[in-house]
């Protein structure tokens, strides 16, 4: 099993920021599914996506990705991220 910061370090990696809207979304609901889970901010995506950095998006899924490892979800996230085709992820200077 892959660390919250080794994952974190993967999906910095190679110029990747998030993974593409839809499988961002599919994430999301991964991590936030159940009626009772707390609420997190959503995936920067639709509307958000055009007015948001790079950078912007990195932190985001970031937070992401802490709240899983927080609820016990990081197994499953983790999965999820390293299955992703690269042609799934978004790379630097992509997003708009």
């Amino acid at each position: 099993m892959k660390t919250l910061e080794e994952i974190l370090q993967f999906v910095r990696s190679e110029r990747r920021v998030c993974p593409r809207p839809q499988k961002w979304a599919e994430l999301f609901d991964l991590i936030s599914g159940e009626p009772r889970a707390p609420r997190i901010p959503p995936p920067l995506i639709l509307a958000a996506w055009w007015h948001t950095s790079d950078e912007d998006k990195r932190e985001r899924l970031a937070l992401h990705i802490r709240f899983a490892s927080d609820t016990g979800k990081l197994p499953q996230v983790a999965a999820f991220l390293l299955a992703l085709p690269p042609d799934e992820w978004v790379s630097e200077g992509e997003s708009g």
